[in-house]
């Protein structure tokens, strides 16, 4: 039976969810943190005011009997983007048990004038969800930005309620994954996060919009299950560039056909699969001239290419000159 999580009065947002997830959220390098083990989840949950009125919440639970959140708080009129990375997560507005599913992947947007959103963890699950919330808190003037938001989306509205539930979109996963692996401190690492939160909202604004057009996944014939293959696939070149790859190793390992490969990298990392490993090859070239003492060959030879003349062409397309000539900038810069 469902554990629904009531809430009295409350003053903010954070307020709100250490009412209902039974915690306590602390302050750390400009996110409020709140860690849980209870009878109902155990995980993490990091919150971070975006400017003024703009919120951004991360849930990693491991939910062990299924509850409810009710959000956003009384006098928040909230428009709310709702990203599944992993798991599956349940919205219905206010009292209504009408619940539909925000599968892997997948985008939601939900606005209300006068009920609250409901989100449904099930019982004996692992969640990883995302809650970008823009609001427009009781009398207050609104920013230009937040009005112009919240105006994309209540002109849409229908008794007072917008519901949109979107395509599987692979791009916002790498955007997070990104936000997780922000390891500077302080004013840096604040300014860092209040960016990726922005392109975030900016990109599923966006996917809604090519959604609406027909675009993007609507016209891909890749399943879900073949795109978080391909997903696994840019990680796993990502994180050894040096490993040797071809199509047919590829096609041999997935069982997914050259043509699908191809789709899936175009509509990921908007490359072919050999434009993709030749740019993350450059890319760590270039950081290995930066940070290491390689001289040119060496780091030929470390990030896999087998030719130094292919591997100079290619940097100069990038990076505008050749890699000595960019080893020695360096140095003059360093030397300064």
């Amino acid at each position: 039976m469902e554990n629904a999580i009531k809430y009295t009065e409350v003053k903010t947002y954070f307020t709100l969810l250490e009412e209902q997830l039974q915690g306590r959220f602390e302050q750390v390098y400009g996110e409020q943190i709140m860690n849980i083990n209870n009878l109902i989840a155990k995980g993490t949950v990091k919150a971070v005011e975006v400017r003024k009125n703009k919120f951004y919440f991360e849930f990693d639970l491991e939910v062990k009997r299924e509850f409810s959140l009710e959000i956003p708080p009384k006098g928040y009129n909230a428009i709310n983007f709702l990203y599944c990375e992993n798991g599956q997560i349940d919205h219905a507005f206010g009292e209504s048990n009408v619940y539909n599913t925000i599968n892997e992947f997948q985008t939601a947007i939900v606005a209300h004038k006068t009920q609250k959103t409901v989100l449904r963890f099930r019982a004996n699950s692992k969640t990883n969800f995302i809650i970008i919330s823009v609001c427009n808190q009781g009398d207050t003037k609104p920013s230009p930005m937040i009005a112009t938001i919240h105006s994309l989306f209540t002109n849409k509205m229908e008794n007072n309620k917008f519901a949109y539930f979107g395509s599987i979109n692979l791009k916002i996963s790498e955007q997070i994954s990104a936000l997780k692996n922000i390891t500077e401190t302080g004013i840096v690492r604040k300014l860092l996060l209040d960016g990726t939160v922005q392109l975030i909202l900016g990109m599923e604004i966006k996917h809604h919009k090519e959604d609406l057009a027909n675009k993007a996944v609507h016209s891909s014939s890749l399943t879900r299950r073949e795109l978080v293959i391909i997903k696994k696939i840019g990680e796993r070149i990502k994180n050894n560039v040096a490993d040797q790859y071809s199509i047919e190793m590829l096609m041999d390992e997935t069982g997914i056909s050259a043509s699908k490969l191809q789709e899936g990298f175009k509509l990921l990392y908007n490359r072919t699969v050999t434009d993709y490993i030749k740019n993350l090859r450059v890319e760590e070239s270039e950081r290995l001239i930066c940070e290491t003492d390689l001289n040119v060959s060496q780091i030929v030879y470390t990030i896999g290419f087998s030719s130094r003349s292919y591997f100079s062409k290619i940097f100069r397309q990038k990076y505008g000159c050749s890699p000595n000539e960019y080893l020695n900038k360096r140095r003059v810069a360093v030397s300064a």
